[in-house]
C-alpha cells in the first residue's frame, strides 16, 4: 500500500471507514453536494464521496468520483493520491505507478502554487473529518483547518475565507462547550475572542477580494453577533479590545449579514438567535425560520424544525405568551417540531426535549421512552446528558419505580463527572482532557489460572476516578496486563447496578476495595462491601483486596483485612505494587 496522504490513508479516517452501516446513511447526503457543479470550495465532496464508496467496495464509482474531482483540479493532490491506492488494491500497478509519478511531481513542486496545493489537501482534510464530527463533542478536525487557514496565503480568497469561517465556528462550538461546563473565565474569554478574531479576520477577506461566496461572511457577521450577544453589555468594551474588532451589536451584526445574503443558512441561523429570551422577538424568529425552510426544506428540515421546537418550549418555560398560542399549545408546537426534527435526524437533542415535553404533560412512560432513545444516540454538543437522566429518575419517581430511580440518579452523577473531566483543561483549541476508561480496554484474556473472565472487579467512589482510573487501572491492565472490569466502562446498559455488581464481583478472580471517606460516604460502595463479605463468608475471602487510598476509618465488615496503604501523595510504591501483582497471579486454590 502506498505511504502517500490522502483520504483512503488518513489514520483519522480509518474509524470511520469501518462504520458501513453510518456509511450509506450519510452518502446520500454527500450525493446532494457532489450532484451539484464541483469548484474548488466544493470537490470536497467528490473526495469524500469516493472515500465512501471505496469503503462500501464499489470501486468504479468511487474512481469516477476522484476523476470529477480531478475535472475540476488537475492537480488535486488527495484526488490523485486516492487513485493511487485504488489502483494497487485493484492491483492495477500501471496505472498506480502514473498517479503516484504525477503526484511525486506535485509534491516537488515549491512557489505559491505548491503551497496552496498543500494549503488545500489539508483543508480537504479538516472538511472529511469535521463531517464525521457534526453533532459530536470532538475537534479533530480544528487543527487541520488552523494549518490550512496558516498556509493560505496563496489560496484563492473564497478558500481563505472558508477555511477561516470554519476555524472560527470550531472554536466557538469549543467556547460553548467551556459554558456549559462551568470552566474559568480565562478560558471563556479565550475561545470567545480567539472565534471573534478568525470571524473577522474572514470578513477582512470578504472585504478585500469580494469572492462568490458571500454566504460565508454573512455567517461571520452572524456568528459575531450571536458572541457579542453571549457577552454581558458591561464586558463588551474589554471583548472587542481583546480580539481587536470594532464595536458594534447583535442587530447591526444581523442586518450586515443579511444585506450581504439571504441563504436559507444564514436566514436560519438569524431566526434563531432572535429566539433567545434575550432578544423575545419570537414572532419574528419563528417567521424567519419558516422562510429557511421554505426555500431549502430539505438541508433545513433538522435545523429548523430543531430550533422551532426549542423556541416553543423555551416560551412555555418562561411563560411567554404568543398571538394565538395557550401554554398547552405552545408545549403541542414544540412536540411536533422535535417530532419533525428527528425524521431528518436523530440525535440526542431532541429525543431529549420530546422527553421534557412528555414529562411536563405527564406522560412518565413515553417520556422514559424518549429519554431512553437519547441516551442509546450518543451524547452530541448541545446535549446535558446528567439532567437527562435525572428527569428519567424523575420519572421513576412519578410510577414509585423508585429502585430504578436511584440507578438513574447514580448513573446521572458518574455522566456529570466524565462530563466535566471531558471538557480543555487548557486555554488551547481542541480538547486536553483526562484519558478516558475506553482508551485503555483491557486485554483480550485474563491471567488468571481459576476461568474467571476477569482478573479483577474493582470498587470505588467516583469521586476517586482521577486515581482509581488514571493510575490503579491504567497500570495493571497496560503496564501488567490484567484483565479488569469497571463500573464506568464495563457495566451492562439495561441491566440493574445491582445485577451488574453480583456479576462483576462473581467473575472476577479478585474484588479490588479502594477505601477513602468518600467509598464510605457512597451507598453503592457499602453495598458493593457487603457483597463482598457475603462471599467471603461463602469461601472466597481471600479473593478481596483492600487499598487504603486516603484514611478512613475501616468498617468492621473488612478491618480483618490487611490492606495496601497508599503514601499521602495518593502512591502506593514500588513495593505496594509489586505486592498488589503478588495479590492478583495468587494461584493457590483456598
Amino acid at each position: 500500500m502506498s505511504s502517500n496522504s490522502c483520504h483512503l490513508t488518513w489514520k483519522s479516517l480509518q474509524q470511520y471507514a469501518q462504520d458501513t452501516k453510518k456509511l450509506e446513511l450519510d452518502l446520500p447526503h454527500i450525493e446532494e453536494h457532489y450532484n451539484e457543479t464541483l469548484t474548488f470550495l466544493t470537490m470536497r465532496y467528490g473526495n469524500l464521496r469516493g472515500f465512501m464508496l471505496f469503503n462500501l467496495d464499489q470501486s468504479r464509482e468511487a474512481e469516477k468520483s476522484f476523476r470529477k474531482v480531478l475535472e475540476v483540479d488537475p492537480s488535486n493532490l488527495n484526488a490523485i493520491g486516492n487513485l493511487v491506492v485504488l489502483y494497487e488494491e485493484q492491483f492495477m500497478y500501471a496505472k498506480a505507478r502514473e498517479m503516484h509519478a504525477k503526484l511525486k511531481a506535485l509534491l516537488k513542486e515549491g512557489g505559491n502554487n505548491g503551497e496552496a496545493r498543500q494549503a488545500r489537501a489539508t483543508a480537504e482534510q479538516a472538511f472529511a473529518i469535521q463531517w464525521f464530527e457534526q453533532d459530536k463533542r470532538d475537534f479533530g478536525h480544528l487543527a487541520y483547518f488552523e494549518e490550512a487557514a496558516r498556509r493560505s496565503e496563496y489560496a484563492l480568497p473564497e478558500e481563505r475565507l472558508a477555511w477561516k469561517f470554519q476555524c472560527g465556528l470550531a472554536v466557538y462550538r469549543l467556547y460553548l462547550q467551556f459554558l456549559q461546563a462551568k470552566a474559568t473565565e480565562e478560558n471563556i474569554l479565550f475561545t470567545r475572542c480567539k472565534a471573534l478574531a478568525y470571524f473577522n479576520d474572514a470578513i477582512q477577506v470578504y472585504e478585500k477580494h469580494r469572492p462568490d461566496n458571500s454566504r460565508d461572511a454573512a455567517l461571520c457577521w452572524v456568528f459575531i453577533g450571536i458572541i457579542v450577544l453571549d457577552t454581558e453589555e458591561s464586558e463588551r468594551h474589554d471583548l472587542f479590545n481583546s480580539s481587536q474588532v470594532a464595536e458594534t451589536t447583535p442587530k447591526e451584526c444581523f442586518d450586515t449579514a443579511l444585506s450581504l445574503s439571504r441563504t436559507p443558512y444564514v436566514v436560519r441561523r438569524i431566526g434563531e438567535q432572535l429566539g433567545r429570551p434575550e432578544m423575545k422577538e419570537y414572532a419574528r424568529a419563528l417567521e424567519m425560520l419558516d422562510e429557511a425552510l421554505e426555500q431549502n426544506p430539505r438541508r433545513c428540515g433538522w435545523f429548523c424544525h430543531d430550533r422551532k421546537g426549542i423556541i416553543y418550549l423555551q416560551m412555555f418555560k418562561h411563560k411567554t405568551s404568543l398571538e394565538g398560542h395557550s401554554p398547552d399549545t405552545m408545549l403541542q408546537e414544540s412536540l411536533k417540531n422535535f417530532r419533525k426534527a428527528v425524521q431528518f435526524k436523530k440525535t440526542y437533542t431532541d429525543f431529549d426535549c420530546i422527553g421534557q415535553i412528555q414529562l411536563e404533560l405527564g406522560d412518565y412512560q413515553s417520556a422514559i421512552a424518549a429519554f431512553r432513545q437519547a441516551v442509546n444516540h450518543g451524547i452530541d454538543d448541545r446535549c446535558d446528558p446528567g439532567l437527562t437522566h435525572r428527569l428519567w429518575a424523575k420519572c421513576l419517581e412519578e410510577l414509585d419505580e423508585f429502585e430504578g430511580a436511584e440507578e438513574q440518579h447514580f448513573t446521572a452523577r458518574i455522566v456529570e463527572q466524565k462530563l466535566a473531566q471531558s471538557m480543555p483543561g487548557q486555554p488551547i483549541p481542541g480538547l486536553d482532557t483526562l484519558r478516558p476508561l475506553s482508551a485503555f480496554r483491557q486485554v483480550e484474556k485474563p491471567r488468571n489460572k481459576q476461568g474467571y473472565k476477569y482478573d479483577f472487579f474493582v470498587s470505588y467512589s467516583s469521586k476517586d476516578d482521577d486515581w482509581v482510573v488514571g493510575v490503579l487501572v491504567k497500570t495493571l491492565e497496560e503496564k501488567h496486563g490484567f484483565k479488569g472490569l469497571v463500573h464506568d466502562r464495563d457495566f451492562q446498559v439495561g441491566k440493574s447496578i445491582i445485577d451488574n455488581i453480583s456479576y462483576g464481583i462473581d467473575q472476577s478472580f479478585k474484588t479490588i476495595l479502594v477505601l477513602s471517606e468518600n467509598f464510605l460516604r457512597s451507598n453503592w460502595c457499602r453495598y458493593e462491601m457487603q457483597q463482598v463479605h457475603l462471599r467471603a463468608m461463602k469461601g472466597r475471602g481471600d479473593h478481596v483486596i483492600a487499598i487504603l487510598y486516603k484514611p478512613c476509618e475501616v468498617p468492621d465488615d473488612i478491618a480483618h483485612l490487611t490492606y495496601l496503604p497508599c503514601k499521602t501523595d495518593g502512591q502506593l510504591g514500588p513495593d505496594g505494587w509489586r505486592r498488589l501483582e503478588d495479590a492478583l497471579t495468587d494461584s493457590d486454590e483456598r
